[in-house]
C-alpha cells in the first residue's frame, strides 16, 4: 500500500434492539423504576422537563410502584442531601449520578456525553435496582445505557428502558435560530436519535411530535410507540376555584401573562409586538392593567438576556410588566395566575406538548395558545376558541382582547382526564417491562433500524504535502480515490451525519470535485493537512 492508500474511517456509535409487541399481562408484577433526568421540580426551578419527570415518578408511586429518581444535573436550589431527605419521605428514592464521594463533581466535556455515561455507569452497577428505566429523549440521556444494553452488556439485558419524547434539539435550535450544525448540537442530535432507535418503547405527549420525529427521519418505523398525555396532578385541580363565580363570572382581567420559558420558540417576541398593539404608550386604554412574565429566563440567539429584551420593550407599553422567573413549582406560578386575575398565554411557534396548557386548563385558569405542533391536540373539542394563528401577532392581539374582556369564557378543559392518563402510564410501565422480556437476541437487529442510527465518517488521504509538491500526480490520485470514498458514502443506506474529508494542504482549493461529492450531505468539512497531524481532525 502506498503513501498516498485511502483510508475510511467509519465510527458507528451503537446498534439498535428491535422491540417486540407483548402483552401487559406477561409482564412481572407492580415492575420496579427509576425515572433519569436532566432536571426535576424542586432540587431545579420550575419547568416542562422537571415538572413532567417528577409527577411521573409520583404517579408511579401512588400506583405502588418502588421509584428511584435519578438526577444526571446539578442541583440549582438546596444541596443533595435536603433533597435525599425530602423525596424519601415521600417514598421516592434520590441519587445524584454526578456525585463522586458525597459531592457533587463538576462535568468536563461533552455535557450529554458525560451526564449520558453516568446515568449508564450508575445503571450498570446497580442492576437489580430498576426493571423499566424512564428516561427523557432531550439530550440522549439514555443514549450510553441503551448503546450498552445493544452491545450485550449483561447488566442491562433485564432493564427495559422507556425514553419519553420531550423535546428535541433539532427542533429547539431551529426554532430559536440557533445554529444546530454545531459538533455539540449535531452530536446531541445523534445520541437522540440513537436513544429513540434502541429504546424498548418510546413515549411522546401528543400525536404530533411522534409524526414529527417520523418524518425527520428521527423515529424508526420499527420502534414500539405510544402516545400517553404528561401525567396530570391532582393538587392542580380547582385550583382557581371561586375566580369565575358570582361577580367575578363577568368581571375582566387585570393582566396579561406569558406563560413559559422566554425564548423565541416559545413566542417571546410575537407576545411582545402583540402587548405594544394592545398596550400602545400612547392612544388607546390598555384592557390589562399589567403585563406578566412567568417562567424561567433565557439567553436569546441574538446573545441577549430574554429579561433585558423585556425590559427594553416594556418601555413602549402603557402599562408596567414584572418578570416572575424562579418560582420552583408550576402550583407556584399558576397560584400567582390566579392572584393577578391574569390570562395566560403561550404563543409558542412550534411546540410537542407544553405542559402549562393543561395545567391552567386543569387549574381553571383562563389561557389562549397558538396551534402549533401538537397544542390542538391537548384541551378538549369544547376549548377551540383558545387558539389562534401561531405566529400571527394579529390573531393573538383579536383573541387577547377578547379573553381580557371575559377571561371566564376561556377556562379550558384538558383533552385526557387525570384519570385517564394515570392508567395509559400505569399500562406503559407494565408493557414495557414485557416487551423488554419478549426482544428479540442483540444478533437479530433489524437492517432498518441499525441504518436508521447516524454516523460520522471521515476520509483521510494518507500523504504528505512535500511528496504532494514532488509527485502532483499520485497526489491527483490519492484525491480521486477520496472522491470515489464519497459517492460511494452517497450511494450507501447507512445513515451519515456528518462527513469530515482531509486531503493534502497543497490540494485544498483544487477540491472542486470534493465539494460537489459532499454537497448531498447536510454537514460535511474539507481540511488541509500536511500528513503529520491527521489523527487532530479525528476528535474536531
Amino acid at each position: 500500500m502506498t503513501r498516498f492508500a485511502i483510508a475510511s474511517v467509519a465510527a458507528l456509535c451503537a446498534v439498535a434492539a428491535l422491540a417486540a409487541t407483548a402483552t401487559a399481562a406477561q409482564a412481572t408484577t407492580a415492575p420496579t423504576a427509576c425515572v433519569a433526568s436532566y432536571a426535576f421540580a424542586g432540587p431545579n426551578h420550575a419547568s416542562g422537563l422537571a415538572t413532567a419527570m417528577t409527577r411521573l415518578a409520583s404517579e408511579l408511586t401512588d400506583q405502588g410502584v418502588k421509584v428511584t429518581l435519578l438526577h444526571a444535573g446539578p442541583v440549582r436550589n438546596g444541596d443533595v442531601a435536603t433533597w435525599t431527605s425530602k423525596f424519601n419521605s415521600a417514598g421516592l428514592q434520590y441519587i445524584n449520578v454526578l456525585q463522586r464521594n458525597g459531592e457533587q463533581t463538576a462535568v468536563a466535556g461533552s455535557l450529554a456525553k458525560v451526564r449520558s455515561f453516568r446515568l449508564f455507569e450508575w445503571l450498570a452497577a446497580h442492576p437489580t435496582t430498576c426493571d423499566v428505566v424512564h428516561v427523557h429523549d432531550y439530550r440522549g440521556l439514555g443514549y450510553m445505557t441503551l448503546t450498552a444494553k445493544a452491545a450485550g452488556e449483561a447488566s442491562l439485558q433485564d432493564v427495559a428502558v422507556v425514553v419519553q419524547a420531550h423535546g428535541n434539539t433539532r427542533m429547539m435550535h431551529e426554532s430559536n435560530n440557533v445554529d444546530h450544525t454545531t459538533p455539540e448540537a449535531m452530536a446531541d442530535e445523534a445520541m437522540e436519535a440513537g436513544s429513540l432507535a434502541m429504546a424498548d418503547l418510546v413515549t411522546a405527549p401528543t400525536q404530533w411530535y411522534m409524526q414529527w420525529l417520523t418524518t425527520q427521519g428521527l423515529l424508526p418505523t420499527s420502534t414500539s410507540t405510544r402516545v400517553v398525555p404528561n401525567v396530570l396532578p391532582a393538587e392542580l385541580e380547582g385550583l382557581a376555584a371561586g375566580a369565575c363565580t358570582g361577580d367575578n363570572k363577568a368581571a375582566p382581567a387585570k393582566a396579561l401573562a406569558f406563560f413559559g420559558r422566554q425564548t423565541e420558540l416559545k413566542g417571546l417576541n410575537v407576545f411582545l409586538d402583540a402587548v405594544e398593539q394592545l398596550c400602545p404608550a400612547t392612544g388607546a386604554t390598555c384592557a390589562a392593567s399589567k403585563i406578566l412574565f412567568v417562567g424561567p429566563a433565557a439567553t436569546l440567539s441574538s446573545g441577549r438576556r430574554s429579561t433585558d429584551v423585556i425590559n427594553e420593550r416594556c418601555q413602549s407599553f402603557s402599562v408596567p410588566c414584572e418578570i416572575v422567573s424562579h418560582l420552583s413549582s408550576t402550583t407556584a406560578a399558576l397560584q400567582l395566575l390566579v392572584k393577578e386575575r391574569a390570562v395566560a398565554v403561550l404563543p409558542s411557534l412550534q411546540e410537542p406538548a407544553p405542559s402549562a396548557l393543561v395545567e391552567c386548563a386543569l387549574a381553571g385558569v383562563p389561557v389562549i395558545a397558538s396551534n402549533a405542533g401538537g397544542l390542538p391536540e391537548m384541551l378538549a373539542a369544547t376549548s377551540a376558541d383558545s387558539y389562534f394563528e401561531a405566529g400571527s401577532v394579529r390573531a393573538l392581539v383579536v383573541r387577547a382582547g377578547e379573553a381580557l374582556a371575559s377571561p371566564c369564557s376561556f377556562r379550558a378543559s384538558p383533552a385526557a382526564s387525570r384519570d385517564d392518563t394515570s392508567a395509559m402510564w400505569a399500562s406503559v410501565h407494565t408493557e414495557a417491562a414485557a416487551i423488554n422480556m419478549a426482544s428479540s437476541a442483540v444478533s437479530s437487529v433489524t437492517t432498518e433500524a441499525a441504518r436508521a442510527m447516524p454516523v460520522t465518517v471521515a476520509i483521510i488521504g494518507n500523504f504528505d504535502s512535500d511528496e504532494c509538491l514532488a509527485e502532483p500526480l499520485a497526489c491527483t490520485t490519492a484525491m480521486s480515490s477520496v472522491v470515489d470514498t464519497v459517492r460511494s458514502l452517497a450511494a450507501q443506506t447507512q445513515a451519515v451525519s456528518e462527513v469530515l474529508a482531509v486531503v493534502p494542504t497543497s490540494h485544498v482549493e483544487a477540491a472542486h470535485g470534493l465539494d460537489a461529492a459532499l454537497s448531498g450531505f447536510v454537514s460535511h468539512r474539507v481540511v488541509g493537512s500536511d500528513g503529520t497531524d491527521v489523527a487532530a481532525f479525528m476528535n474536531t
